[in-house]
Parts: C-alpha cells; sequence; structure tokens
C-alpha cells in the first residue's frame, strides 16, 4: 500500500459538511480521499496516491519523497503531564 510510505492526515467532517472521513496526504499537495470509516478513506487515498504519482511522472514533473523521521527518540509514544498540588 502506497499509503503506508507517505504520511496520511484522517479528518472526520461534521454532520453539516457530510460526516464522512477525509484523508490527506501532507507530502502530495491536492492529493486527497474520502470514506464512510476512516479506514475506507485510507484505502481510498492509496488508490489517489498511486494515480497522484502517475500523473505526476507522465508529466515530467518531480514526486515528494515520503517523510523519513531519522530521530526516533523524538517520537517515543510517551505522555508526560503535569499537575499542581492544591
Amino acid at each position: 500500500m502506497a499509503s503506508q510510505e507517505y504520511s496520511v492526515k484522517i479528518t472526520k467532517l461534521s454532520p453539516e459538511m457530510g460526516g464522512c472521513y477525509i484523508a490527506e496526504v501532507e507530502e502530495l499537495p491536492g492529493c486527497i480521499a474520502d470514506g464512510e470509516t476512516p479506514q475506507e478513506a485510507l484505502n481510498n487515498v492509496d488508490e489517489a496516491i498511486n494515480l497522484w504519482i502517475e500523473v505526476q511522472q507522465k508529466s515530467g514533473r518531480s514526486v515528494p519523497a515520503p517523510k523519513v523521521y531519522e530521530n526516533k527518540k523524538e517520537y517515543n509514544g510517551k505522555i508526560s503531564l503535569r499537575t499542581l498540588n492544591a
């Protein structure tokens, strides 16, 4: 799946805007897809990524590389919370 290589941001739209989920690829401007569930949006954006790249290559334009997070210590999954004693 191409979406596993690129940074994908999934957002839920408000009910007034349709209530679906939007998947946006941060590195590929304008590359978005939607779906009724987050997983469906992710599946749909995978096809959008492949088409986006295909169009860029056929047009002779460059394709941005996926972001690489070299400093893994920066994102360790821990959350720190400080509280005040009352």
